[in-house]
């Protein structure tokens, strides 16, 4: 039995991954049925995304039309994006993006239909970083620097699984009453 699943696990691990479909901005600009026509006063925030280079992060947001966008106040581990008059095309947009596997400074990435026209985007990162912003036609890119000390992202999770389970195991139950 063993040797059966071994070998099945030798055959899936050998096959070759399925194609991407998702946005490579320069590359491939719009993922399947997601290329829009841009909507008078509202601007629509059509893909969230995250690329490594290296050891570089880049979060970038593809709009339906050149982005409109405020960096809102924010704090050193944290970067706030805000899209005035916009709308996410789909819920898929608000999913979180946990990238915490790639050795990068950024943590997780999620935008959020804060309001009826306001987007926004939260970046957290690992430890306070300095980034450039880009536009170029239909994307805003946000380029960060690369960590100051490499990261050991295995050991940093078994450090916070280690952290959890120790906060678990400090809760203090009430005595049940007595009846």
């Amino acid at each position: 039995f063993a040797q059966r699943s071994q070998n099945e696990e030798e055959v899936l691990l050998s096959k070759p991954r399925g194609l991407y479909l998702g946005v490579r901005p320069g590359e491939q600009n719009y993922a399947p049925n997601k290329e829009l026509k841009p909507t008078e006063g509202i601007q629509r925030i059509v893909w969230v995304g995250f690329q490594t280079r290296r050891n570089r992060a880049q979060v970038f947001v593809q709009t339906d039309a050149p982005p409109l966008f405020e960096i809102a106040e924010s704090s050193p581990k944290t970067v706030i994006v805000d899209f005035p008059n916009a709308r996410l095309h789909t819920r898929n947009e608000s999913r979180e993006l946990d990238v915490s596997y790639f050795p990068t400074v950024v943590r997780s990435i999620r935008a959020r239909q804060v309001s009826r026209n306001l987007v926004r985007l939260v970046i957290r990162l690992r430890t306070p970083s300095r980034y450039r912003k880009k536009t170029d036609s239909k994307f805003l890119h946000l380029l960060f620097d690369p960590p100051k000390e490499p990261i050991d992202v295995i050991a940093e999770q078994e450090r916070e699984a280690e952290q959890r389970s120790k906060s678990v195991d400090a809760i203090e139950y009430a005595p049940t009453p007595s009846l």
